[in-house]
C-alpha cells in the first residue's frame, strides 16, 4: 500500500517552469473524487474525518486504473485524508507514478459537523460560502487552500499533465481555476460537483487545461 509519509520524499524534483512554449503555458489536469465510501453510502458529511472506502468504492477505484493509465499523468497530487489515500492506493499501484500526499487537497474542514448527516452539513451550502463552519472552516477558506496549492505547487512545476485526488471542494477549485469563474457561481451552478450521479464522470474523471502562473 501507498505509504503517506514515504511517497512524499520520492517525488521528483522538478524546477519551477522557466519559459514555457505557447503550446505549454497550461497544464492538463485529471481530477477524480475518492472513490465511494462508506460514509457515503450512508449520506454522512465526512468532511476532515478520514472515512473509509466500501467494498463498491473500492471495486470503483480498481475500474478507474484504466482511464488514469491512458490519461498519463507524469505526477500525482492527492488529499491525505483516508478515503482519497485509499483511491490512491487502488488507482496508483505499480503504475510508477510518484505521489505527493497534502492536507492542502482536504475536504472543507466542517468543524463540529465533520461526520454528521449530510443532509444537515448541506442543508444550504451558501451560508457557509463566507460564514466558518463551528470550529471548522468557510468554503471560501477551503477553496483559497485549495486553489492556493495548486497554483504555487502544481502548476510551477514542469510536468505537463497531473491527476489530482480530492472531494467536492477540491473539484470547485480545479474548475474554477480552469474557467475563471468564481467560487459562488461554481457552487450554485453545478451542484452536481459534490453529489455527481455518475461517480467520477462514469469512470472517465474530468479533464482540465489550467492556465499556469
Amino acid at each position: 500500500m501507498l505509504s503517506r509519509r514515504t511517497v512524499i520524499a520520492a517525488l521528483p524534483t522538478s524546477a519551477a517552469h522557466p519559459a514555457f512554449a505557447s503550446n505549454q503555458a497550461k497544464m492538463t489536469v485529471m481530477f477524480v473524487y475518492h472513490s465511494i465510501s462508506t460514509d457515503n453510502e450512508a449520506h454522512i458529511a465526512t468532511g476532515w474525518n478520514d472515512g473509509a472506502l466500501s467494498p463498491l468504492g473500492r471495486k470503483k477505484a480498481e475500474q478507474l486504473r484504466p482511464t488514469i493509465t491512458a490519461f498519463g499523468p507524469q505526477i500525482a497530487y492527492c488529499s491525505d485524508l483516508g478515503r482519497a489515500a485509499e483511491t490512491a492506493d487502488l488507482t496508483l499501484r505499480d503504475t510508477g507514478i510518484p505521489v505527493l500526499f497534502t492536507r492542502a487537497l482536504r475536504e472543507c474542514n466542517f468543524g463540529k459537523l465533520n461526520g454528521s448527516p449530510a443532509v444537515s452539513v448541506h442543508a444550504d451550502d451558501l451560508i457557509y460560502l463566507d460564514q466558518p463552519y463551528s470550529d471548522g472552516e468557510s468554503y471560501a477558506e477551503a477553496f483559497t487552500r485549495t486553489a492556493h496549492f495548486i497554483r504555487q505547487t502544481i502548476l510551477v512545476r514542469s510536468e505537463k499533465r497531473a491527476l489530482i485526488i480530492g472531494h467536492g471542494v477540491t473539484r470547485w477549485a480545479v474548475a474554477a481555476l480552469a474557467t475563471g469563474d468564481p467560487l459562488k457561481l461554481i457552487m450554485t451552478a453545478h451542484e452536481s460537483f459534490r453529489f455527481p450521479d455518475d461517480w467520477n464522470n462514469a469512470g472517465k474523471g474530468w479533464v482540465y487545461e489550467i492556465r499556469r502562473p
